[in-house]
Order: C-alpha cells, then sequence, then structure tokens
C-alpha cells in the first residue's frame, strides 16, 4: 500500500504478505515501512498501517496475527506500531548488518482477537 501527498506523489509504503503454509497461513508479516523524512510525525504512516491492517483483516479470512521487525533503538517507529495494538515478543540480536555495524530487531506481534473484542 501508499500514501501520497496532495500531488499525488508517493511519501509512504508498505508491504503485507500472508503466510500460505498449512500450518502457517493463520500469519501475516508486514515488511519494507517507510515514511519520507518530512511526513513523518502527521500521521501518514499510522493512517497507512491502519489501512493495511483493516485491509488485511477483511480480505484474509482466517487470519489472526500479523508479525513484524523493527529496529530494537527505532523508538518512534515501536511507540506506531504499539499505539496499534502491536505487543514485542522477543528480540534477534544482530538482526541487521551495515557498514560493519550490527542492529537487534524487536519481533512484534498484532494478535487480531484482540481487535475485536
Amino acid at each position: 500500500m501508499g500514501c501520497f501527498d496532495d500531488n499525488n506523489t508517493l511519501v509512504g509504503i508498505v508491504n503485507f504478505s500472508r503466510e500460505n503454509r498449512l500450518k502457517t497461513a493463520h500469519k501475516g508479516n508486514i515488511y519494507g515501512m517507510y515514511v519520507e523524512p518530512k511526513f513523518r510525525g502527521r500521521g501518514s504512516g499510522k493512517a497507512l498501517l491502519i489501512a493495511l491492517i483493516e485491509r488485511a483483516i477483511r480480505e484474509c479470512e482466517g487470519l489472526e496475527q500479523i508479525h513484524l521487525t523493527v529496529v530494537s533503538n527505532n523508538n518512534s517507529a515501536k511507540r506506531l506500531y504499539v499505539s496499534l495494538g502491536f505487543e514485542v515478543y522477543g528480540v534477534e540480536p544482530h538482526a541487521l548488518k551495515f557498514d560493519e555495524q550490527y542492529f537487534d530487531e524487536d519481533l512484534m506481534i498484532l494478535k487480531i482477537a484482540n481487535l475485536k473484542t
């Protein structure tokens, strides 16, 4: 999904993929979340995620949980995800490596049943 400004320029994007194996089809994954820096803090990312979550629930029968990962020290992104109901359930140490520097990632989950109660 994408988010566009008043000039119809893409300013944010997020991807969703549902698991397709028999034993994991109850799960989906969010990845590739990005909002242009000058549009951050204005609600674009939150609106994008809400639209994605609503669409995933509507179109993916049997979906029970949505997962994502976020760099552990990215506090603004983590606040956004927590505000939508995501919870940290683990940490992957050294999940990413860039310029010989490692970054941990928090593993987060949104339980769909929690949204419907």
